[in-house]
């Protein structure tokens, strides 16, 4: 199996449950935080906090904020090219 397909594998298994990602958009948190294995809450705002994860942008209105899912996509290729589990992105 050669890496891209790998990496399209590992992309399969984690949207599961959730709709794939669109070609272009944003997504919320919870599906976010499931692509990133499942990050608790807190684990997922305090990894953004200390700059691992990207910030996200304000959508329309004042309380509604998403991550564009270019980035997202960059943020996921990143860490499987590190080698760097999902599960140790909130690690201090």
């Amino acid at each position: 199996m050669n890496a891209a397909n790998s990496q399209r594998s590992i992309y399969v298994m984690q949207t599961k449950g959730f709709p794939p990602l669109p070609d272009i958009g944003f997504i919320r948190a919870e599906h976010f935080r499931y692509l990133l294995g499942g990050l608790s809450r807190s684990t997922f705002f305090d990894a953004i906090r200390a700059g691992k994860l990207p910030k996200p942008v304000k959508l329309v209105g004042q309380r509604a904020s998403g991550w564009e899912v270019g980035e997202v996509r960059e943020t996921l290729a990143k860490i499987a090219a590190s080698g760097t589990s999902e599960s140790n992105v909130g690690a201090r």
